[in-house]
């Protein structure tokens, strides 16, 4: 038989039964491919042996009896009187020695089952009890996906914590897309490995469990059976992230997790491992049942904390302009560029630009956004009501010309720039509810819709003005006027204009943006 049906007919766990291997209690044969084949006298051995275990009975005892050194009614008569001295606790266990001590059996004829029954009307005191699954175990934990599944519910627990210490606390975004969103991946499993080589040590040297391993009937010891003190459980966890994990890295941590996968099924100690014990029990149905219902539930967290770090500082309208410069502020912070990096732009608190956007891109650089000493972007200036909420804003931009080529691009400035101040103003119109990223990304495509919808204007006519009017961003209407246009010819390209001396042309536009009534 197997080892799983050896761990279910005696009730011992797979690391008492390796335990009792190594002890050279236990011999099983071995198959052609050198697996363990279990036998009844196997099943009959270790039950013997657990029952000469909860009778507190030492393994040298065991081995002796085996080997036909002691006989049994000696070994069990010198160890009733070996518990006389706690005769009112442990009556019932000297009781069940003695009738077997005068019933003459040999080890070889020894049948436990009546015995064991007897022994569980009545538990022997804690400093007296042997419990075979629990004592008698080796350091190394045969059950792989079982270690690996508590890990995981681990981490995943270290991983929401990290979240919201990254989305809520510190405010650290990174794009989630290409090479920065790979960072973005590898930065989020080192966070939670942070979080784990904090609170893993200080669980198993306070309660003995991490939450995986509690729920998976994992246990981890010192020798003597004690729990691990504070250094020894860090040191343990360090190692386990460096030599177990790769220290996160990509292909190189799935190497290592098969290298102890295989040293897990072959018996051998982990080398975090080394004078430790393991102990294992048997898991149940419920208890896994729990696990895949919580490993379900996992993702809400998360979810719910990416969400609320897309909450506005002002989601509900009327705003005053301090609180229109917040969101827009948090705005250029939490949205990532598409095309490129460029500087994350601010408004000081009057709408003078802390930050101006810059004006141009040079594609041929792989689209890289080019700075001027001078902006020219004049500030947003709001309009407000007798209250002093705002109704709207307006901003001009006077573009000098570009010299980095004959056409002068217009319409990725505006469509960059533009959303964000009028996604902080749109609140004024209509509230912004749950869930935060949702409702985000909903009125995001709204607000470069506006922008796009204002490029249509003839930017080579001064005086040309085109106004467009969003419903989904509570009536906000946007307009674009061009104040001076010279030296400037229409395309065929939207929001591109041809050069008729690149770098020295005029052109001044204004954009406004207003709250519907």
């Amino acid at each position: 038989m197997t080892i799983k049906e050896l761990e279910r007919r005696t009730g011992l766990p797979r690391t008492s039964i390796r335990f009792y291997e190594q002890e050279g209690l236990l011999t099983p044969e071995r198959r052609e491919n050198n697996y363990r084949d279990y036998s009844e006298d196997n099943v009959r051995t270790l039950e013997k042996i657990k029952l000469l275990r909860r009778l507190s009975l030492d393994l040298e005892a065991i081995r002796r009896l085996q080997a036909g050194e002691l006989s049994l009614s000696r070994a069990l008569a010198g160890q009733a009187l070996a518990l006389e001295g706690d005769r009112d606790d442990l009556e019932r266990y000297a009781q069940v020695c003695e009738e077997l001590s005068r019933t003459e059996t040999s080890y070889d004829d020894l049948d436990p089952e009546p015995w064991l029954a007897a022994l569980e009307e009545k538990s022997l005191p804690l400093s007296r009890r042997v419990d075979p699954a629990e004592q008698d175990s080796i350091a190394a934990a045969p059950y792989p996906w079982r270690r690996y599944f508590a890990r995981a519910l681990d981490l995943s627990l270290a991983g929401i914590l990290w979240s919201a210490l990254q989305y809520l606390v510190l405010h650290w975004y990174w794009p989630e897309f290409g090479l920065m969103g790979f960072a973005d991946t590898l930065v989020s499993a080192w966070g939670a490995w942070l979080f784990l080589l904090v609170l893993e040590p200080i669980l198993l040297c306070t309660w003995g469990y991490t939450p995986g391993k509690r729920l998976l009937r994992l246990k981890v010891r010192r020798e003597d059976g004690s729990k691990l003190d504070l250094e020894r459980a860090v040191i343990r966890t360090a190692w386990i992230f460096l030599r177990g994990f790769a220290l996160g890295v990509p292909l190189l941590n799935i190497l290592c997790l098969g290298t102890c996968y295989d040293r897990c099924i072959k018996d051998q100690v982990m080398p975090w491992d080394q004078g430790l014990r393991y102990t294992v029990r048997p898991a149940g149905k419920k208890r896994v049942a729990a696990y895949v219902a919580i490993s379900l539930l996992f993702p809400l967290p998360s979810m719910a904390i990416v969400s609320e770090s897309w909450r506005l500082p002002n989601p509900d309208g009327p705003l005053t302009p301090e609180q229109v410069v917040e969101n827009y502020n948090f705005l250029e912070r939490r949205v990532e560029s598409l095309w490129g990096e460029r500087p994350q732009l601010s408004l000081e608190p009057d709408g003078r630009w802390r930050e101006a956007p810059p004006v141009y891109q040079d594609l041929q650089e792989g689209w890289m956004w080019l700075e001027l000493e001078d902006s020219e972007w004049g500030p947003v200036e709001f309009s407000t009501d007798e209250d002093g909420y705002v109704t709207g804003f307006s901003v001009t931009w006077s573009p000098r010309g570009s010299s980095y080529g004959e056409k002068l691009d217009l319409w990725w400035p505006t469509t960059e720039f533009l959303p964000n101040l009028f996604l902080a103003l749109s609140p004024g119109a209509e509230d912004w509810s749950f869930p935060w990223q949702k409702t985000f990304s909903d009125k995001r495509v709204d607000a470069v819709g506006l922008a796009l919808a204002l490029d249509q204007v003839d930017f080579s006519q001064t005086g040309s003005r085109l106004s467009s009017q969003r419903e989904d961003l509570g009536g906000l209407t946007g307009t674009v006027e061009v104040l001076d246009s010279q030296g400037y010819q229409s395309t065929i390209e939207t929001g591109r204009l041809l050069q008729e001396d690149p770098g020295n042309g005029v052109l001044v536009l204004r954009f406004t943006a207003a709250l519907s009534d």
